[in-house]
């Protein structure tokens, strides 16, 4: 009888320690997802802010120069 009892509480250490795992898994996948979300936002927001640099580097360029006053 006291067999059975210890082989049940061995059972239920281990699957409590496999829900502990799973858990910690879970977070794991959860950050990294987030990481990885926030990493494509930065470089969106990187490459939208070399198209504006760009854009605004090409209008200087174009952009017709203010007459010299006269003296």
């Amino acid at each position: 009888m006291y067999d059975l009892i210890i082989e049940f509480e061995k059972t239920q250490r281990a699957y409590i320690e496999q829900a502990r795992d799973l858990t910690r898994l879970w977070y794991l996948l959860v950050y990294a997802e987030e990481v990885e979300e926030e990493q494509k936002a930065k470089a969106k927001i990187k490459k939208y802010q070399a198209l504006a640099e760009a854009e605004l580097k090409k209008r200087k360029a174009t952009a017709p120069k203010p007459p010299r006053p006269k003296f």
